[in-house]
């Protein structure tokens, strides 16, 4: 059983490589040919088969190439060997011959070969004639000319007849390169030449050349003994003019030469060579950032010879400074474009030493170190595609996720009050008043932004523009009047296709110039394709999508009518249709009062009845005891009676917790057995969601609604629990701060959402002032007992809908009690899933994750299930995973999965990463598909009026104020990037990666442009972050 095959060069290079398990990377590779050369070096003998640092290395040889096979486990090495030479003889029967140009000429059969015989892992079909049946060469037959080219009938088609010369001239050159492999003891270990015969050739009439190697001449003058002194060549090549046949027979170059210049053939020779020129350097380390290079050049040819015009090139740091030189022979310049110092020596004769020294400076040397030193937090950026060492103020996060507007920023501060009416008490003047500290902690948020809704110059009634009979008629305070719109409209947008996109400016493909239509349908552009028709078969904003051309025409009274495709209509009728949209009814009756919570009204009387009995009970019988109901207090045999009871059912309740349905997350997607759930945040929504789950996301859930505005029947709040059809895996996230608040809502959600919806999420790690204060939020995680109520609460009105519940680390720095508090959650209250940040509410985003305590909790849940018998709940870390390897590196914590949050808002791609196991160097044009996707996403879910495609456009700018932060990983120095690293200002490989990386919020409505059409004059866009604010005039959403 083999997990990798790979066919190598002789420098071990892999020419082509397939991974059947995924259990041995494809580094070992690059080990292998080391490991041989260090097995040659020490005397022994290299056998096919051996293993280092538990991999298994199976291989053979065949002409230049190697194939090799690796196996982490126990395996039949014959069979693999035996499989190995099969794979030679399949090759050589498809490709006649088996060397490097073969492989690269025909990769993609290999590919195909190496898929069909090894299945796994394990050998499968190895029968060339079988495999040629379905795996074959394409051929093509190529037309038959009436009259063949000259160049064809000639019997010498690289040369032309009639050449005269009055001087006939052949000039011949043997160039040739020597490569070598040498230790750190400077002993050669390997060594080729690679060789070229040129040729310049002036000759008259069609002569025919012979060039002897090893020729009868030679074999009768020294005798039949020197051959045993022939060199064996390899990888010979030979211009076209050669004749094989006597090459063949007598190893005579024979040919007729082209007309000037030409390469005659060139080979490569594999014996051991001692280098002519031998170069040894040193290098010292002086006060500062000075450093000293030391080079000595030896030539190793007999003192009779001299080697003309010698150039040592010495490779120096980019940021070298201010070098100078001393050489006992020739000179030296600093080449900065090579980033090296070249030494040249005129004559260099046989057998002779010389010494060069070189002084620079370093500035990225301090200390002995050589390598660049940057202020902690700096991302590691190549210095060629820097613009300043300055470091970007780093964007507030904290202060950013403070506001907890889903919609247009009123919701803010009046909802949150209104939490626990029970605490609003007259507070004094001085406690009124806003202190240094409350004001300095605003600083990093702009909070005062807000985005006006933006409408049509000239308003169309909606039913009216999407076909049908307004019932107010002329009491209608909209207009009927289309062909008035109509030529108030604004002049379709164009939304561009994939192939339309490019790295240059302008970076979208322009249209080309339609023709507008006639009379008063001026507006309307027939080029143009409407997003949401293409997808859905029918647009329901109707006349006034701003697309319109994609999905209209004129009938024969020239009366622009709408068009439906019927077929699409009926597929996106259960792949695109969003799911838990709220009916009006229910709203109306839960913004009255009157929406039935039978099963939460029961549990909130049981709570108030046990909460009367233990008032009673303290006052007579144990007055002496200190604390409240619920706080941790209790005896672990007080606490098992209340689980009972807690779980006891009453005649409305008949939901069992171990009845619940259970939640088999670890282990979901099969092929890396992973689960990548993306983490809810404030001002994300719907559309990010569903570019998430293209990019291979397994559990998604909604933004943090409070639970209080779900009682209000807030239609913003309401919003966040709408689903796509692609999320196979869907949550809502749920906020407050006590029972009575958190049950009704959790039993209308289930009641609402009943069949589209996969869990309910408890928030109990938001670390905003705004929710803590109020109890919710990561304030819950020191109320133990009010958190334990709610959540058994919950499980009881949500039925079989399963409660899960995401917390912090804790409150404070240095107290840490999510140890304590996770194995109560999962054992007595019955939380479903537990998903862990591995922050306080304290550090908020700052600092590091401390994934050493998220590996005790996930020991102590698992130690605390055992004791009890109980199956383990899935658990679930976060906090600073923003690679594929950050990923694998946390899942060594024991989670069963990892929660990925403000990296996926900076690269969205990251699950693809993480599922492909690989990083992932983006190139700007993906990264713009990516927001072409966005926009198209947004205008399916917000809608293509005038209203909708500013509102995408408002959310595409927030998600632009993220993925600007992105540093491609082909301009960092060291891999991988870090979440909470600092970009100096840098300049991308293109122009559109440089547009792309821009703070500038202007350049985000610029991208948005491209997508969305230029922007209202009164539209602008302020980012979250004060720190990617351009100037004071941004003052309005």
């Amino acid at each position: 059983m083999a997990s990798l095959i790979a066919i190598l060069d002789l420098k071990g290079k892999p020419l082509i490589q397939r991974s059947y398990r995924d259990d041995v990377p494809s580094s070992y590779i690059e080990r292998f040919l080391p490991i041989v050369l260090d097995l040659e070096e020490e005397g022994q003998q290299v056998t096919p088969c051996f293993t280092k640092e538990g991999i298994n290395y199976m291989h053979i040889r065949h002409s230049n190439l190697y194939l090799l096979a690796l196996s982490k486990r126990n395996s039949n090495a014959a069979e693999i060997i035996l499989f190995l030479h099969r794979l030679v003889q399949v090759l050589i029967e498809y490709f006649k011959e088996l060397e490097e140009e073969s492989i690269r000429d025909n990769f993609v059969i290999i590919y195909e070969l190496l898929d069909e015989m090894m299945d796994f892992g394990y050998p499968q079909t190895t029968e060339s004639k079988i495999l040629q049946e379905y795996i074959t060469q394409e051929s093509y037959k190529l037309e038959v000319q009436v009259r063949p080219p000259i160049a064809v009938t000639n019997a010498v088609s690289w040369r032309s007849e009639g050449i005269r010369y009055r001087k006939n001239e052949v000039f011949l050159d043997v160039i040739e390169s020597v490569n070598l492999l040498v230790n750190a003891n400077g002993n050669v270990v390997r060594s080729e030449i690679l060789g070229a015969v040129k040729m310049k050739c002036y000759l008259s009439g069609m002569p025919e050349l012979r060039l002897g190697l090893n020729d009868k001449v030679m074999f009768e003058t020294t005798g039949r003994t020197a051959r045993g002194k022939a060199i064996e060549m390899e990888d010979v090549k030979f211009h076209q003019c050669v004749r094989l046949s006597r090459f063949e027979n007598d190893r005579t170059i024979s040919f007729i030469p082209p007309d000037g210049e030409f390469e005659l053939m060139s080979y490569r020779l594999s014996t051991p060579v001692k280098p002519l020129v031998w170069v040894e350097a040193a290098v010292e380390h002086h006060k500062g950032s000075r450093v000293e290079y030391m080079v000595k050049v030896k030539a190793q040819f007999k003192r009779r010879s001299t080697a003309n015009n010698v150039e040592i090139y010495v490779p120096v740091p980019d940021d070298a400074d201010t070098p100078k030189f001393r050489a006992s022979t020739g000179t030296v310049q600093y080449a900065p474009d090579k980033s090296a110092f070249v030494w040249k020596i005129k004559q260099l004769g046989g057998a002779r030493e010389f010494l060069m020294r070189a002084h620079f400076g370093l500035p990225s040397v301090r200390g002995g170190m050589t390598t660049r030193i940057l202020p902690p937090g700096t991302a590691p950026i190549k210095p060629e595609f820097l613009v300043s060492f300055v470091s970007r103020d780093i964007p507030d996060d904290d202060a950013a996720e403070g506001s907890t507007n889903h919609a247009d920023g009123r919701r803010g501060e009046n909802s949150l009050a209104t939490i626990d009416s029970e605490a609003t008490a007259d507070t004094s003047g001085a406690q009124r008043k806003k202190s240094y500290k409350d004001k300095k902690n605003k600083r990093g948020a702009n909070k005062g932004r807000r985005f006006q809704r933006v409408h049509d110059e000239v308003e169309l009634c909606w039913r009216v523009a999407s076909g049908r009979t307004c019932e107010f008629g002329d009491e209608c305070r909209f207009t009927h009047d289309v062909a008035t719109y109509l030529s108030a409209k604004l002049r379709d947008i164009r939304f561009p296709s994939p192939e339309d996109l490019s790295d240059s400016p302008p970076f979208v493909k322009p249209p080309p110039d339609a023709e507008m239509s006639e009379n008063n349908n001026s507006s309307v552009d027939s080029s143009t394709v409407c997003p949401v028709y293409a997808r859905c078969g029918e647009c329901k904003q109707g006349l006034k999508c701003r697309f319109l051309g994609g999905h209209s025409r004129k009938n024969e009274d020239g009366v622009l009518e709408l068009t439906t495709d019927e077929e699409k209509k009926a597929r996106a009728a259960s792949m695109e249709t969003e799911l838990n949209s709220i009916h009006s009814e229910a709203f109306k009756l839960i913004r009255t009062k009157k929406y039935p919570h039978p099963i939460a009204d029961s549990y909130l009387r049981e709570l108030q009845a046990a909460g009367d009995d233990d008032k009673a009970k303290a006052t007579t019988d144990q007055p002496e005891v200190p604390g409240s109901l619920g706080e941790g207090s209790e005896t672990p045999g007080a606490a098992q009676s209340k689980r009972d009871e807690s779980q006891d059912d009453s005649p409305d309740v008949p939901m069992r917790f171990a009845e619940k349905k259970r939640l088999h997350w670890s282990g979901k997607t099969c092929k890396s057995h992973m689960i990548l759930r993306r983490s809810p945040l404030s001002g994300i929504w719907w559309p990010f969601r569903r570019l998430c789950v293209d990019y291979g996301v397994d559990i998604t859930c909604g933004e943090m609604g409070l639970a209080v505005s779900f009682l209000q029947g807030s239609k913003e709040e309401w919003s966040l629990v709408r689903r796509h059809p692609s999320e196979s895996i869907f949550g809502v996230q749920v906020a407050g701060s006590k029972p009575s608040l958190l049950v009704p809502a959790a039993e209308i959600i289930a009641r609402e959402c009943a069949g589209n919806l996969d869990f309910v999420d408890v928030n109990c790690g938001c670390p905003i002032d705004l929710v803590y204060k109020q109890g919710s939020g990561s304030a819950l995680l020191d109320a133990a007992g009010k958190l334990g109520k709610i959540v058994v609460g919950m499980n009881k009105a949500l039925g079989d809908i399963p409660v899960t519940v995401k917390l912090r680390t804790g409150v404070k720095d240095g107290r840490n009690n999510a140890h304590k508090l996770m194995p109560r959650l999962s054992t007595e209250f019955g939380a479903s899933a537990l998903t862990l940040h591995g922050r306080t509410r304290q550090q908020r985003y700052t600092k590091l994750a401390d994934w050493d305590y998220i590996k005790l909790c996930v020991e102590a849940v698992r130690s605390r299930e055992a004791e009890e018998d109980l199956p383990p709940v899935p658990i679930f870390g976060g906090g600073d995973c923003f690679s594929s390897q950050d990923y694998w590196q946390k899942m060594e914590s024991g989670v069963d999965g990892i929660m990925i949050g403000r990296g996926a808002l900076i690269k969205p791609w990251i699950f693809t990463e993480v599922k492909e196991r690989r990083e992932w160097d983006i190139s700007s044009r993906e990264r713009l598909e990516l927001v072409r996707r966005y926009a198209e996403y947004g205008l399916n879910h917000f809608g293509s009026d005038t209203a909708g495609v500013n509102t995408t456009r408002r959310y595409l700018c927030e998600a632009l104020s993220f993925q600007y932060r992105y540093i491609p990983i082909g301009l960092l120095e060291t891999l991988p990037g870090r979440l909470n690293d600092r970009a100096p200002s840098f300049r991308g490989r293109d122009e559109l990666e440089t547009l792309l990386a821009s703070p500038d919020s202007r350049d985000w409505v610029r991208i948005s442009e491209m997508f969305l059409g230029p922007a209202p004059e009164s539209w602008t866009f302020t980012p979250k972050h004060k720190s990617n604010a351009y100037g004071g005039e941004e003052s309005q959403g």
